[in-house]
């Protein structure tokens, strides 16, 4: 019994001592000296269940502590929402084998915060939420853990976070669009790579269709995240599409030099992603740049023009800011990301307006 305990402990992540007193507890025995042939017999088939999936193991000591309904978390605010969340840090490490710490950050991203103290009460009840789910179904905190590493179909979008219904009126944390009290929202993974702050609550739309349904500002977004991010720019059948029939009805515009002589490669390249219903299509840097500055010249009228020509303006501003690092500066040679953003700024000749206004590190 031993030797198997200790083998489910390093499959689990847990101590021989812990899966002897879970195995203990499971089977009804005070202490193994007291225990009977049919319990010993009982709490090894136990434990080999537990080797062959660890996820099996069932949650020890404070581990167990009640779950809170959402009318007990409405009644706690600052502080005690945030004791209660410490509280079940322990837990949570326990159900996933993970270090504290980054049971901490993984919290800090389901909340949408960026530290703790950053937290509003909502937020915080919010990580409550997830860490009592976590704890009481503990296969769901690896499939979290594997959810953020999943393959996901090139022109297709990965499973949401988690999803709810918004409990109050507010907006999509990443197209704007407002959203009604009772609607579904989600949250989505975080996307890999430098840059990207930690999105809130989306919208059904940017959950599941901003990729197969796109509309021009899903199409704004995602060139901007890409060029932003500094990787390849990939757009899939319907938004090359979309991006065409833009294009096609915008006036010329005056460009730089290499976006000027990337624009006509652009038309034949999402022409032929329309013909064939590509998948995935790439454009270069400066063909993507291209295709920003011409909309951003022409601004053409449409639904949802206003918006549009908001965010038209904000990329132009924050790529024009942060071309300016001609040098590449690295944030790891840099005190904090904050420093590391001053020294790209003091290579920028023209501020932009969010620059100049110490604006966020992405919009």
């Amino acid at each position: 019994m031993n030797e198997r305990a200790a083998e489910a402990g390093h499959a689990s992540r847990r101590s021989a001592r812990e899966i002897n007193t879970l195995i203990n507890r499971e089977t009804g025995v005070r202490s193994r000296n007291r225990a009977t042939l049919a319990d010993l017999a009982a709490g090894l088939t136990l434990v080999e269940r537990w080797i062959a999936d660890p996820s099996l193991v069932p949650l020890g000591g404070t581990a167990r502590r009640p779950r809170l309904s959402d009318e007990e978390l409405d009644r706690m605010h600052g502080a005690e929402l945030r004791r209660e969340l410490s509280g079940w840090v322990g837990p949570v490490a326990a159900a996933g084998g993970e270090p504290f710490a980054l049971v901490q950050v993984r919290l800090n991203y389901v909340m949408g915060a960026a530290t703790r103290a950053d937290a509003d009460d909502e937020q915080l009840r919010e990580g409550i939420r997830q860490a009592q789910d976590w704890v009481h179904h503990p296969g769901t905190y690896q499939e979290h853990v594997r959810g953020a590493e999943a393959e996901v179909e090139p022109d297709g979008l990965p499973e949401p976070m988690r999803t709810r219904t918004a409990p109050a009126d507010s907006s999509c944390h990443l197209c704007t669009t407002p959203v009604a009290a009772g609607e579904l929202v989600g949250r989505i993974h975080q996307p890999r790579g430098r840059g990207f702050a930690t999105l809130g609550w989306l919208c059904a739309h940017c959950l599941y269709d901003r990729r197969s349904k796109p509309r021009r500002l899903d199409l704004l977004l995602r060139l901007f995240h890409q060029l932003f991010a500094g990787g390849g720019v990939r757009v899939n059948a319907a938004e090359a599409e979309v991006l065409l029939t833009w294009l096609l009805a915008a006036p010329a515009a005056e460009l730089p030099q290499a976006e000027l002589e990337a624009l006509p490669e652009v038309f034949v390249v999402l022409q032929r992603a329309v013909e064939a219903r590509e998948p995935v299509t790439p454009l270069s840097y400066y063909g993507a740049r291209a295709a920003i500055g011409t909309l951003h010249h022409a601004k053409v009228a449409a639904g949802g023009a206003e918006r549009e020509a908001v965010v038209l303006d904000a990329v132009v501003q924050h790529l024009a800011e942060w071309q300016a690092n001609p040098q590449g500066l690295e944030p790891e040679y840099y005190r904090g990301r904050r420093a590391w953003r001053s020294a790209i700024l003091e290579e920028t000749e023209q501020p932009t307006v969010l620059s100049q206004r110490g604006g966020p590190f992405f919009v």
